[in-house]
């Protein structure tokens, strides 16, 4: 018996649907050439590791929050020399709400950071947040605040921004 309200379910479409996740990762950007990171990066299983941490943070963050409109959103980390670290968050559908963006970044500023040496390595987590943005994609390249304080500059992509927008 339950088969056939299984089935008819299914045939009239009341089956339940498995929630989709609130946010999944779409790709990784690494700002550095990969002699650069084979430089700056002492563990890449712990950097590794690392970039999965702030996959799971950022999952469950945003798999806590009310469901918003669909949005392509950018996570852009910086790990200097000393254990420092820094987020930017950047929205296809514009400036986050810093109500909504600074817990997140928050939490991810308490993770363990990786080891870095001989200058800074930045990196790109894109993911898609609520189902993405119409028509997909919409990833900022580097963070709008990044853009702003650096305009009109010839600068190398991280190094030369992050002298600008996080000085030592």
């Amino acid at each position: 018996m339950r088969h056939i309200v299984g089935f008819i379910d299914w045939l009239f479409g009341k089956q339940r649907k498995a929630k989709a996740p609130a946010f999944v990762v779409a790709q990784n950007l690494l700002y550095q050439p990969d002699e650069v990171l084979r430089e700056r990066v002492t563990d890449i299983e712990a950097f590794g590791g690392y970039l999965k941490e702030i996959y799971a943070v950022a999952e469950e963050y945003w798999a806590g929050k009310p469901e918003g409109p669909g949005q392509a959103l950018t996570i852009v980390a910086a790990v200097k020399p000393g254990g420092r670290t820094r987020f930017w968050l950047d929205s296809s559908l514009g400036k986050l709400n810093p109500a909504v963006a600074q817990p997140l970044i928050h939490r991810l500023q308490e993770l363990p950071v990786p080891a870095v040496r001989q200058g800074p390595v930045a990196f790109a987590i894109q993911g898609v947040l609520w189902g993405g943005a119409p028509g997909g994609g919409g990833w900022a390249f580097v963070p709008t605040e990044w853009q702003e304080r650096c305009h009109g500059r010839n600068l190398v992509v991280p190094d030369g921004f992050l002298e600008l927008v996080w000085p030592d």
